[in-house]
């Protein structure tokens, strides 16, 4: 897994996701298996290391989730293969195992009433245009956070989804392609642009009250220097400002729920849905929003 690790996850896959990768294989999968050569491991193997997961797979000695023990299974899958592709085995035991069922966890969205109200709420907030942004368009924080003045056509009323900003750590902040590997255009409102525009009023007089000192990086959405965003501080202030509207706590990335949400129930098709947010297929977004 380690060989796995530096030669093949580190160069091809997103510096976040190499992360997540690195915590699972040090943190769970080399205690339990990391003593078993790769060319004697059994598929029994990793049915009892899922099982012991289940039953106590966090340092409080509880269980980890069926979903968390899948990303375990998947992970193993993805290395095995890969060991095969170089010939270091002749088959993926773990090909033959289903993993752990996962339960349907039912979606956390608001009504266009609480949307107004949580709106209403954040216009104080300097991260009210975000807030907006990710409601109006369904784009995931990331994705919100990364957006450039090139990615906007005011003209034709379209936002391209490019690049997406991400928190890695030992790394910081880093720009990254679109969970999809490509990009996609959403349509946006007059309202839409109207309110884009005031946020590049507001750029224009901190660039000229920074001068030298700011950072152009072209985002939309920066501090008043131009560096990025940090997402957790805009996390905690989008928990107080939902706190402060008494709305029942959704996450952030439940407002790209909403907004799929919203247009579905409004007759938009979902093959449009889809589109916007980037779903590979439309299968895919039929699964996820069957509750509407």
């Amino acid at each position: 897994m380690d060989y796995w690790l530096d030669n093949h996850s580190k160069s091809n896959t997103a510096p976040r996701t190499h992360e997540n990768y690195h915590y699972m294989i040090t943190q769970h999968i080399k205690p339990i298996l990391g003593h078993i050569k790769i060319s004697k491991l059994q598929s029994s193997h990793l049915q009892e290391y899922y099982a012991q997961k289940l039953s106590g797979g966090k340092l409080d000695g509880n269980g980890l989730s069926a979903q968390s023990v899948k990303h375990h299974h998947r992970l193993i899958s993805k290395a095995l293969k890969d060991a095969m592709r170089w010939e270091f085995i002749i088959r993926n035991v773990a090909a033959v195992i289903t993993p752990p069922k996962t339960k349907k966890v039912e979606m956390q969205t608001w009504d266009n009433e609480q949307v107004k109200a949580f709106l209403e709420a954040a216009k104080s907030s300097p991260y009210f245009p975000i807030y907006f942004t990710a409601i109006n368009t369904g784009m995931r924080r990331g994705e919100v956070l990364g957006v450039r003045w090139q990615d906007i056509d005011f003209d034709n009323k379209v936002i391209y989804v490019r690049q997406s900003l991400q928190e890695v750590k030992k790394v910081g902040l880093t720009f990254k392609e679109p969970k999809s590997g490509k990009s996609r255009s959403i349509t946006v409102t007059p309202t839409f642009t109207k309110e884009m525009k005031k946020v590049y009023k507001q750029q224009l007089e901190n660039k000229l009250l920074f001068g030298q000192a700011y950072h152009d990086l072209d985002l939309v959405f920066a501090q008043k220097n131009g560096k990025p965003i940090q997402p957790t501080e805009m996390a905690r202030n989008y928990l107080m400002v939902v706190e402060s509207c008494g709305l029942p706590y959704i996450r952030f990335h439940d407002l790209r729920h909403t907004h799929a949400t919203l247009l579905l129930q409004q007759g938009v098709h979902p093959k449009v849905v889809s589109e916007r947010l980037g779903h590979s297929t439309i299968g895919i977004t039929m699964d996820t929003y069957t509750h509407v």
